[in-house]
């Protein structure tokens, strides 16, 4: 009886300390969705509170003109800055979703890859496929 006992309260411990844990993380899901909707007021159903709260920042952003991270004109400022060799150059440039896709014309293959070694350790994602650069933020 006493194993049976000692089985019987492992048990409902475990239960009582599942259902405090979950009782916490619906707090901090309330907590957040209440931060979202305190700071948002037009946003009336709260589903994925961390998503919505990025979407509203950026639609915030586009409205008053300040540059986002994933602008074209960030993309080009980082690609100005990694470019040290004046024979690297652009030839093409296309720009859709936050992603920036740039033919490059490098005088040699080391310093494209090192063009995009310099773009990772920025903090952007840069993937090359033969002289095409793929460049995002590594933070959507």
């Amino acid at each position: 009886w006493g194993l049976a006992a000692l089985l019987v309260v492992q048990l409902v411990g475990l239960n009582t300390a599942a259902w405090q844990e979950r009782r916490v993380l619906a707090a901090k899901q309330q907590a957040l969705g209440q931060t979202l909707q305190r700071s948002f007021p037009q946003v009336t159903l709260v589903l994925d509170a961390p998503l919505q709260m990025r979407r509203e920042l950026a639609r915030l952003q586009q409205a008053s003109g300040t540059l986002s991270h994933g602008d074209l004109e960030a993309m080009l400022g980082v690609l100005g800055q990694a470019t040290d060799a004046p024979s690297t150059a652009l030839s093409r440039i296309d720009f859709s979703n936050r992603e920036g896709r740039f033919t490059v014309t490098p005088d040699n293959e080391d310093s494209l890859t090192a063009l995009q070694q310099t773009l990772q350790r920025s903090g952007w994602q840069a993937q090359r496929q033969d002289t095409e650069l793929t460049l995002r933020p590594a933070n959507p």
